[in-house]
């Protein structure tokens, strides 16, 4: 996934965050006129973003990312961007395996990360400074939902704390519940491809899916309201 539409009142950001993986780097840009505002990742002096691919935001503004590297099985990092006026990019892990999908936890105490070509989702416990630590495996999906070579991409967690998961290849959004245990329903699609996932709608109960497979974008209701 490269974009992701948060919902940003008086935080001094427009709606439109965009993961650009044609240019390096993470930026908003005016989502009524599609202008590009500014870089949020100007500030970083390190080796340069490969491919950033997908946004997560906590609520006090903190933007996570991740930077997958698809010629490698250990050249993928996930950054943080921090909250407030002069944003500074963290980087946060490095040494992943093609890092792919990003959300955090409703009680922001956990951060989740796809790895596309692990055929797995991460999980990480999130300091107060928003930095991370303690890395595990949250869930083996190829393990626990027998999906062969089908590949996680975009996650988001609702409000009850369940991971929705897109399954490339196998047309589904798997459904996690959050001490790792998969939920026996899952969310078929139209194409074989759900990519990036949201939620949406005045209560948040949309899930919005990209389908790449035959282009376009799918919704479904579901049973708590999402986080964005």
């Amino acid at each position: 996934g490269r974009h992701h539409l948060p919902d940003l009142p008086g935080q001094g950001l427009p709606d439109l965050l965009a993961a650009d993986s044609v240019n390096h780097m993470v930026h908003r840009s005016d989502p009524r006129t599609g202008e590009f505002l500014e870089s949020l990742t100007r500030d970083w002096a390190g080796l340069q973003f490969r491919q950033p691919n997908d946004i997560g935001i906590a609520a006090d503004d903190s933007i996570y990312f991740t930077d997958p590297d698809w010629q490698s099985s250990t050249g993928g990092r996930i950054f943080l961007i921090r909250p407030g006026t002069k944003r500074q990019t963290v980087l946060l892990d490095e040494g992943l395996n093609t890092p792919n999908g990003i959300t955090v936890s409703p009680d922001e105490q956990r951060v989740y990360v796809s790895q596309s070509r692990a055929h797995n989702i991460l999980v990480y416990d999130r300091r107060p400074d928003g930095t991370l630590e303690n890395r595990r495996v949250f869930l083996d999906l190829a393990a626990a939902a027998g999906t062969g070579s089908a590949v996680p991409d975009g996650v988001r967690c609702d409000v009850q704390g369940n991971v929705y998961v897109g399954m490339v290849g196998l047309g589904r959004i798997l459904i996690i519940y959050p001490d790792g245990a998969l939920h026996p329903r899952f969310i078929q699609t139209g194409g074989k491809s759900p990519t990036n996932i949201t939620f949406c709608g005045p209560e948040r109960r949309i899930l919005y899916i990209t389908e790449a497979e035959r282009g376009r974008v799918e919704k479904v209701r579901v049973a708590y309201p999402g986080l964005r």
